[in-house]
């Protein structure tokens, strides 16, 4: 692997607490920027999921709650900077974003603001760049948070492509085991918290007709769920009113999501906005076929027919018709999982989307000095 000729003192600040596609994002990267020669160093809340997983991490990990009150605990986070002598931070996640433009101010040492979602939020313009997760992120924070054109570039997250790979037989099997699903159920996959614009009651409309063509048809919902909450419990009731609940397996968080994905028949997503969909990629690579919303970075994950099928956000007719095709055309199927691993082989391979990302670290260490010596 190429050594970059100046490797790069890199501060990540992340600020997020349960595992997300962020914080996730940040510990793959993390990992490539290491091994291609850079001094990383992540900087967490104690409490949070990467913090948890420092053991694992060939970096430094340090905690930081990234709270801007008071300010004697900014001037000391600040001086610590200024210490190690960081070339650059790099941003993921709301506080985060915001800690890291008051760190710029108090230190001089650029940023770097990766945009995993989309909210309107007055500070993106003050990043030295911000690196959107799609195409569809691109254009929300330059309409919204007025982030000029040269400040952004937009480069797609990537998954642990040694991790997520078609599962072995055994594991398959166990895993329908440990559901209690019979071995020839027709198994659809719902991956992603469990929140309206998920859209997981879409699909839940299309399940009494789905299972008129498909007896064995079950449903397994990955992701955090809370009892009590309003969209749970319109779900839980459409699936008593329909008599449903004994096909739906809710399974809360999983950190096994490759062996998830791959013992399910289909991974549906049917979002009403998604700002990228890291779950259709992950589904891609364990080799298990994907009908999506045509909403957000879907639409530039996801080519119709060729790595997955793609289908109008609040449609459940159609919906149900894209499922049906995938689980009774076996030739289309094999076509749309060979797509997908060619997708994930072509375009989404951590060593090329790193090094885009390093471009970006490095310009901007350039500009700081440019802009010192005018």
């Amino acid at each position: 692997m190429e050594v970059p000729s100046k490797p790069l003192k890199i501060l990540q600040l992340t600020s997020g607490l349960d595992v997300n596609g962020a914080l996730v994002h940040c510990k793959l990267l993390s990992q490539q920027l290491a091994r291609r020669g850079h001094q990383v160093t992540i900087a967490c809340r104690q409490q949070s999921w990467l913090w948890s997983q420092f053991s694992e991490l060939p970096v430094r990990v340090v905690t930081c709650q990234m709270n801007r009150w008071p300010l004697s605990d900014l001037t000391e986070f600040a001086e610590w900077m200024k210490r190690e002598q960081f070339d650059v931070m790099h941003s993921h996640m709301s506080s985060a974003h915001m800690f890291g433009i008051i760190m710029k101010k108090m230190t001089g040492i650029p940023v770097v603001a990766t945009a995993h979602c989309r909210h309107v939020q007055p500070w993106w313009r003050f990043n030295d760049t911000v690196i959107a997760n799609s195409a569809s992120t691109y254009r929300f924070h330059k309409k919204f948070n007025l982030v000029p054109s040269q400040q952004l570039v937009t480069i797609h997250p990537f998954i642990d492509t040694q991790k997520f790979r078609e599962p072995a037989c055994p594991m398959y099997r166990a895993m329908r085991r440990d559901w209690r699903f019979p071995m020839d159920a027709s198994v659809l996959a719902i991956a992603g918290d469990v929140v309206p614009h998920k859209g997981h009651h879409w699909l839940f409309k299309c399940l009494p007709d789905l299972l008129k063509a498909f007896p064995e048809l079950r449903v397994i919902l990955v992701g955090r769920f809370r009892r009590g909450e309003s969209y749970t419990n319109r779900l839980r009731q459409h699936l008593v009113d329909h008599q449903l609940y004994k096909r739906v397996k809710w399974l809360g968080r999983r950190n096994n999501m490759q062996d998830v994905l791959g013992a399910a028949d289909l991974v549906v997503m049917p979002s009403l906005v998604e700002a990228f969909g890291m779950v259709a990629l992950e589904s891609m690579a364990v080799g298990t076929p994907v009908v999506a919303s045509e909403t957000g970075g879907l639409k530039e994950l996801i080519t119709h027919r060729q790595n997955g099928l793609l289908v109008p956000p609040r449609n459940a007719p159609l919906l149900g018709g894209a499922i049906t095709r995938l689980l009774t055309d076996p030739t289309l199927r094999t076509q749309i999982i060979q797509g997908g691993l060619q997708t994930i082989q072509e375009r989404f391979t951590p060593e090329v989307l790193t090094r885009q990302i390093e471009t970006v670290l490095y310009s901007a260490t350039q500009s700081e000095k440019k802009r010192l010596a005018a």
